[in-house]
């Protein structure tokens, strides 16, 4: 069962990456990041899609950290700066 929008955008603001397994197309799991220009608007995302038996759904993984670190590298590129965390 797909999960509603609402919830996907919280997981991504909460984990930086969203993940979602066989929601559009069943067997395929899909990570993405999104990607800020320097008004800290979204512009972009960049994702890595795969079969389950190659990718997991896990925002924990290596990949999705991977991918977190790629779209913070091209956010910073557009002149992103993360605003500090208290």
């Amino acid at each position: 069962e797909a999960l509603p929008v609402d919830a996907i955008l919280g997981a991504t603001r909460r984990h930086g990456v969203a993940a979602v397994e066989g929601d559009l197309v069943p067997g395929v799991i899909a990570l993405a990041a999104p990607i800020f220009d320097h008004r800290a608007r979204l512009v972009a995302s960049i994702a890595l899609l795969g079969g389950v038996e190659h990718l997991g759904a896990n925002v924990q993984s290596p990949n999705a950290a991977l991918l977190k670190r790629s779209a913070a590298a091209i956010s910073r590129r557009l002149g992103f700066v993360e605003p500090l965390r208290e």
